[in-house]
């Protein structure tokens, strides 16, 4: 069946980056981006600081459409080409 982004959720034993420090450390950093449109429950514990902190100090967050195979719903023809369409229209 494959590996479900929900079964972070279940997974315990993993360590994130500290993305805020990383800042702290680099301030020549301007734009964070994550491939994940949607930053609910799990997602948004993990990464909404980040996302507060991004704005506290005009840095660019960015969420992008994930290239995983569950967001390629809906997507008609060559999914790689649509998203790295999407990105680019997201500037990149």
């Amino acid at each position: 069946s494959g590996f479900s982004d929900k079964e972070f959720e279940l997974f315990q034993d993993f360590k994130l980056t500290n993305i805020t420090d990383l800042l702290d450390r680099h301030p020549t950093i301007k734009k964070i981006c994550i491939t994940r449109k949607n930053l609910s429950g799990f997602w948004e514990d993990k990464f909404g600081p980040v996302r507060v902190t991004c704005q506290k100090r005009g840095i660019k967050f960015v969420p992008l459409r994930s290239p995983s195979r569950a967001a390629r719903k809906g997507v008609i023809g060559n999914f790689c080409t649509y998203v790295a369409n999407d990105w680019l229209a997201n500037g990149f």
